[in-house]
């Protein structure tokens, strides 16, 4: 990306004229094509109820852009409600875990990915770890 590039962008990001935002883990600042497509949403949703107002062809589009971005095909394409979620999901859809599987754990990983790593009756005590790095150990 070029610098013309990045001022097209910050041009069309109103709130990149007001404030220098660096907290991007939480959201970035939307640009006006977020908010026009936010507000145009919210009027289908106000006019027809939120359960009708999907348009399944919004996300096919998106999904294959995804794809075309990654070089993969839209059929290897999923989206979740958060980055939790998905990575809880991807670590789920590994399959079940033996006795003696490790998983290595970067030290600050995020403690919802940990909880998924655990599992709901995993017993917390039964996480050891070295100084260099987490290693999680299934019991």
């Amino acid at each position: 990306m070029n610098r013309a590039e990045v001022e097209r962008l910050r041009a069309a990001t109103a709130g990149c004229a007001r404030v220098i935002h660096f907290n991007h883990a939480g959201a970035s600042l939307p640009s006006q094509a977020s908010l026009d497509a936010i507000r145009e949403q919210l009027q289908r949703e106000a006019l027809g109820g939120p359960m009708e107002a999907v348009d399944q062809s919004i996300q096919a589009r998106a999904r294959t852009a995804a794809a075309t971005l990654l070089n993969t095909g839209p059929e290897a394409i999923a989206f979740a409600s958060s980055g939790s979620a998905a990575w809880g999901m991807a670590f789920n859809a590994l399959g079940p875990w033996q006795t003696g599987d490790r998983i290595l754990v970067g030290r600050h990983e995020w403690g919802g990915n940990l909880a998924c790593i655990a599992g709901p009756s995993a017993p917390v005590h039964n996480w050891r770890s070295s100084p260099a790095t987490k290693r999680a150990r299934c019991p």
